[in-house]
């Protein structure tokens, strides 16, 4: 019998909160590390080219989109090397798209379905904070 090792990723959920009561959950984005960040929120289309991401400023600052035309991980790693400091997904794709593992990275991604992104899209512009455990 051979040993190997073995990763095992848990999703232990996701929140933000912010002004005004805002309380919403989801989950975080398979692959990711679990972390606490606060930031400015602001928007980021989904379909948004590398070059198209250049011209965004998103140093410092939580981004949301709604489904990524690309693998979630590799678009979601895309803002991070861009300078946010966490990703909020909203899942309202019409299919399921392909698994795509997020980068090792200790800046919470996170994924919220359509209700739930709805009312983080009502702080756009305002500080909110993004949690993500996972194990």
């Amino acid at each position: 019998r051979d040993t190997f090792p073995l990763d095992v990723w848990t999703d232990g959920g996701a929140t933000v909160t912010g002004p005004g009561g805002l309380n919403v959950t989801g989950r975080a984005l398979y692959g990711s590390q679990g972390f606490d960040q606060q930031g400015r929120l602001v928007t980021v289309p989904g379909d948004a080219s590398d070059a198209q991401l250049e011209t965004l400023d998103l140093q410092m600052q939580l981004a949301v989109t709604h489904c990524p035309a690309r693998p979630w991980g590799r678009f979601a790693a895309a803002l991070i090397d861009r300078g946010a400091f966490g990703v909020a997904i909203i899942d309202d794709c019409p299919a399921t798209p392909a698994l795509s593992r997020a980068p090792a990275t200790p800046l919470p991604m996170l994924v919220l379905d359509r209700e739930a992104g709805s009312a983080l899209e009502a702080h756009l512009g305002q500080t909110v904070t993004f949690t993500t455990r996972t194990g």
